[in-house]
């Protein structure tokens, strides 16, 4: 689902449910008379005879199946902006000529860059993950330094890492993030971005 689409869900979930909180509140202070000054201004009894007047019109079958089909075709528009669209993990990579495309998953190489450097001796664990920025993909590696925390043979092995992806993409490298921390917990400490 895209970030539009996304926000657009909020905003509809939200104007929807304030708008059934505040008729909700409506009905029950025109039920209870409660509170008593606020809901002077309603109505003792109701009367219908205005909307039965308006769908007893000739217009009205068709003003209402013009409005059907437009909410139809929003709702349509809305359930496919939600279907999941295949994500590609692959980048065309330089010699890609009439002969044959040369493609490489991004995927792959960021898990083996990530067991590469899980492998040092100055990081204890690490593991890698793609996203699209902006329709980029991205390769974000989160790694743990071994205990005790040698910062600098750490950021040596990052910048070998991140090196090492650079030579494997060659000029269509995807931007690349390396994130080394210390502690347990995954965003305990941030030594080096």
């Amino acid at each position: 689902m895209s970030r539009l689409m996304a926000a657009w869900d909020r905003i509809a979930t939200a104007v929807v449910g304030l708008s059934a909180v505040a008729g909700g509140l409506v009905l029950i202070g025109w039920a209870t008379h409660w509170p008593p000054r606020w809901t002077d201004w309603l109505p003792d009894r109701v009367s219908i005879d205005a909307i039965t007047d308006v769908t007893g019109q000739s217009w009205w079958p068709w003003a209402a199946g013009i409005g059907g089909v437009l909410i139809g075709l929003l709702a349509l528009r809305w359930l496919l902006g939600h279907i999941p669209v295949p994500r590609r993990d692959t980048i065309r990579l330089p010699g890609t000529g009439p002969e044959g495309r040369l493609t490489a998953s991004v995927r792959t190489l960021a898990d083996g860059a990530a067991a590469a450097l899980a492998a040092d001796p100055a990081i204890g664990a690490a593991h890698a993950r793609i996203r699209r920025d902006r329709g980029t993909l991205t390769v974000d590696v989160t790694a743990q330094l071994a205990a005790p925390a040698d910062l600098p043979a750490a950021a040596r092995a990052a910048a070998r890492t991140r090196a090492e992806l650079a030579d494997m993409f060659g000029d269509t490298a995807p931007p690349t993030r390396i994130h080394l921390h210390t502690g347990r917990r995954r965003g305990q400490t941030r030594l080096v971005r």
